[in-house]
């Protein structure tokens, strides 16, 4: 019974943190956003790096599944892109989660890549990393020409 209760626990704590899209925001604004959410989870052994243009939250609360939460920015410190890495269950429920969001109307091309509609400009690559998943979501600059050719390519 203790099992599956602690599943349930950890994949709403994954699932609250997955679901924070902060492509767009500024750096301040999503070092802040990472501070909230681990002083509301109150995780332990939790931090967030700097290194370079990427801030990095790394999970090692042992109370938890060990995650990586990486987040990249342009030179303006704009994000830009987010990669989630976390156990295979978790990275598929913020998958589903992700796809279900109806604003980014996104498109299936193969069993690995997703594409917003134009408007909304994101690629969405799913892999696999040795026991767990990589879930990366970028802001692309592509031309109307490059998005139709992704669509075509599906």
């Amino acid at each position: 019974m203790k099992q599956p209760l602690l599943i349930l626990v950890l994949l709403l704590i994954v699932h609250s943190a997955f679901s924070q899209f902060y492509i767009g925001d500024h750096k301040n604004v999503v070092r802040n956003g990472l501070k909230r959410y681990i002083k509301t989870e109150d995780l332990t052994n939790t931090t967030i790096v700097e290194r370079g243009d990427t801030l990095v939250l790394q999970i090692n609360d042992p109370r938890k599944q060990h995650a990586e939460f990486r987040y990249i920015f342009n030179q303006s410190q704009w994000c830009i892109a987010e990669q989630k890495i976390a156990c295979v269950h978790c990275a598929d429920e913020f998958m589903k989660t992700t796809l279900a969001a109806q604003k980014y109307e996104w498109v299936k091309i193969n069993d690995s890549t997703y594409v917003s509609k134009f408007s909304k400009k994101r690629l969405l690559q799913v892999t696999a990393v040795d026991t767990m998943k990589r879930v990366d979501i970028t802001k692309i600059k592509w031309s109307r020409e490059k998005y139709e050719k992704w669509l075509i390519s599906k």
